[in-house]
Parts: C-alpha cells; structure tokens; sequence
C-alpha cells in the first residue's frame, strides 16, 4: 500500500482526501534533521503516551488515542502551525492526527520498530516520491 492508497483508505466523512494528503505530506516534512512526525511522536512519548506510540510502531494492533491527547501533546501552536501549513482548520487538525497517525506510522515501520539514522525522516521521503 503506498500513501495515495494509505490517504485513500482513511479519507470519508469529514476528513477530506486533500486534507489528509496535505497532513501526511507535513508530517513527513523534514524539520531539520528530523521530521514533524518523529517531533509529534516524541511528544506524544513525553505527554504519557509512548505505550500508545510503540503499539503504532509495533505489529500489534494499534491503540487508539485522542485528540485532547494530542492537543496536550502538542500545544496550541504547534497545532496551529501544522494546520496553516496545509490549510485546513486547527479545530480539525487533531481529529485527522487520530486517524492519520497510527496508520501513517505502521506503514513506516513494517519491521515493527523504528527506523535509525535518520528516523521516519528517510522512509516518509520515500513514501513521497511515489507521490511526485
């Protein structure tokens, strides 16, 4: 399954096909040496949710979290500059973060653990070049 079809798997209701591309492509955006994702999962890790975060990297089933996890995780600006960044509303973004993470991240680690050197980083830009 490569992103368009991972995007499409989740896309309905609400979240719109071009809002969860826009996401996804965010977060695989590199922030520096990292990307916004391993920042976003570091936070979630730090605010009481790494079982959470491991289950998502595992092959296990994934456990869900929430988007007032996420919002505490995160913080209100880095929210909303994740939201200004692909356009869509900041009230919206941690819905999608809920669908969209734990896929996006067991599409990254199909060994079941994280990648090293260059984390998520190097294997989201993969992802993305099937995309361009």
């Amino acid at each position: 399954m490569d992103l368009k079809d991972l995007i499409s798997s989740v896309a309905g209701g609400e979240n719109s096909h071009s809002d969860l591309m826009g996401v996804a492509k965010d977060l695989l955006s590199s922030s520096g040496s990292s990307s916004t994702l391993d920042s976003i999962m570091g936070a979630l890790k730090e605010n009481g949710q790494e079982e959470v975060v491991q289950s998502w990297v595992s092959n296990s089933d994934n456990l869900p979290t929430s988007a007032s996890a996420i919002k505490k995780a995160l913080g209100s600006d880095t929210i909303g500059n994740i939201a200004e960044s692909v356009g869509i509303s900041k009230d919206k973004l941690p819905g999608i973060l809920v669908t969209l993470l734990p896929l996006l991240v067991n599409k990254l680690t199909p060994e079941g653990k994280e990648p090293t050197g260059n984390g998520l980083l190097g294997t989201g830009m993969s992802l993305l070049k099937g995309l361009l």
